[in-house]
């Protein structure tokens, strides 16, 4: 190869990779981490989605004797906006007198959930004796989070999880966001989260196979309050409101119960939302969970 073409190729492959690098690090700094003090050389892994267990408010009254029981889901089940006495975790806790294991977290979906069962890292968040009920809150943006935003920067893959020793291409971010753009244009968003799901469940019955397993249908409204947040997607509405979707969990032995038939309305109510919510979905209340807990454990006789 003529030496001054070699020089050339170099050039440009160190060019290729010095863009690549500054697309990295400024995604990584000022887009993906912008709120810290410090900047960091790009560390993709799944610690985000995994290590958010150790946050203060993952156990609820250890004292309590019963059977425990297990929490997934968001920001819903975690209490976002709420203190933690007034969060769903707390309030079901204190009624059932057992100690609750909160695995939920904000802004995640079933496919973190899932992540997190497939990993041995967070064993030492599990409960300490089996679960009698393993409740997955679902509210109507879940289907859109099928599969989350890239920032958690994981891949699902025949939904066994991808780390970051399975290629190059994997570490980048850039790579993995056209794969993930490629996904999110070429996948059935309803068939995925059944798999989702069922991986979850089957999992989950490894681990404990007495538990039950409840989905809990956060009955949002698709009316539009005007209040700044986004109305209810036409589909995923659909999909909270029909039986048909949630008949196949039931098949399963899946206890599929809706807030709408616990309370009998949707939360359709201005007051059922936190005020000054900025996030897109509007977080239910400590009123709400007063109403739906004790409905909830009357039904499932806790």
């Amino acid at each position: 190869m003529n030496k001054k073409l070699f020089i050339v190729l170099i050039i440009n492959i160190l060019s290729i990779l010095i863009i690549i690098f500054l697309f990295e690090f400024i995604i990584y700094n000022f887009i993906l981490h912008k709120d810290n003090n410090e900047l960091r050389f790009p560390d993709y892994s799944l610690e985000e989605c995994i290590d958010s267990a150790e946050n203060n408010r993952n156990f609820y009254h250890e004292e309590y004797t019963k059977p425990p029981i297990w929490l997934m889901g968001c920001s819903y089940a975690w209490g976002y906006l709420l203190d933690k006495e007034k969060s769903f975790g707390e309030k079901i806790s204190k009624l059932t007198k057992r100690p609750v294991y909160n695995w939920s977290w904000t802004g995640i979906g079933p496919s973190e959930a899932l992540i997190r069962l497939y990993t041995n890292k967070n064993d030492k968040y599990l409960p300490k004796n089996p679960p009698e009920y393993i409740i997955y809150i679902y509210m109507y943006n879940h289907l859109g989070r099928i599969p989350c935003n890239y920032n958690i920067l994981y891949a699902l893959k025949e939904l066994n999880v991808i780390d970051e020793k399975n290629g190059i291409l994997d570490k980048l971010f850039f790579f993995r966001m056209i794969r993930q753009y490629i996904f999110n244009n070429s996948y059935n968003a309803e068939e995925f989260m059944s798999k989702i799901f069922t991986a979850m469940i089957n999992e989950t019955r490894k681990k404990y196979p007495n538990s039950k397993f409840v989905i809990l249908i956060y009955n949002d409204t698709d009316k539009d309050f005007n209040d700044g947040h986004i109305p209810i997607n036409k589909e995923e509405y659909i999909l909270l409101t029909t039986d048909d979707y949630w008949k196949k969990f039931k098949d399963k032995g899946v206890i599929v119960i809706k807030t709408k038939d616990l309370i009998g309305r949707e939360m359709d109510r201005i007051e059922d939302r936190i005020p000054n919510d900025d996030a897109a979905t509007p977080h239910p209340t400590s009123e709400v969970w007063d109403l739906i807990v004790p409905k909830l454990v009357e039904k499932l006789s806790i």
